[in-house]
């Protein structure tokens, strides 16, 4: 369960797009709260001073920052709802754009906003494939093998076989 205040969820209520930035180096993943803000479950809230209600989610939630957060059990469930989006060319001072939004809605507004709706209409039609390129994947499959701790710890420091054991105290001892 959430245990943050309620009014910070009722924030959520109706939004489509939820952008959080700038993540420190250190800052490690809540996993129950992206699970939670993440999940198809509906999400119980509260304005300030007024009753709880519970709402179906509709957001997407994007991260910013320049720092990967740290994973703790990762999963399944975890990394089905993750995707790493590199953004690795820098673009020099004299080739920065400073209204570059403003020039794009002016000039291509249009032609942006049909290419959205033309995605829309494919992806209700049916191609409900949101895999996204794979670059996204790779970048997103390398982020969770350099989380998996435990992963790591059996491929570097264990020899796996059926008819091998070893004493669980140990192996967390060693694990540590």
């Amino acid at each position: 369960p959430y245990e943050g205040h309620p009014t910070d969820l009722a924030e959520l209520h109706g939004r489509r797009v939820i952008v959080c930035s700038e993540v420190k180096h250190g800052d490690k993943f809540d996993e129950a709260r992206v699970k939670l803000l993440t999940g198809g479950d509906r999400i119980k809230a509260r304005r300030m001073r007024q009753d709880f209600f519970s709402f179906q989610p509709t957001h997407k939630l994007w991260l910013l920052g320049n720092h990967r957060p740290e994973v703790g059990t990762g999963g399944f469930a975890f990394w089905r709802r993750m995707r790493l989006i590199p953004f690795e060319r820098v673009v020099s001072d004299d080739r920065k754009i400073d209204n570059l939004a403003d020039i794009l809605v002016t000039e291509e507004g249009p032609g942006i906003l049909g290419w959205l709706i033309d995605g829309a209409r494919r992806y209700l039609a049916g191609n409900k494939d949101l895999t996204g390129p794979e670059r996204v994947r790779i970048a997103t499959n390398a982020y969770a093998e350099t989380e998996d701790h435990t992963g790591r710890f059996f491929e570097e420091c264990c020899v796996l076989a059926p008819e091998l054991r070893a004493e669980q105290t140990g192996l967390f001892a060693t694990y540590r």
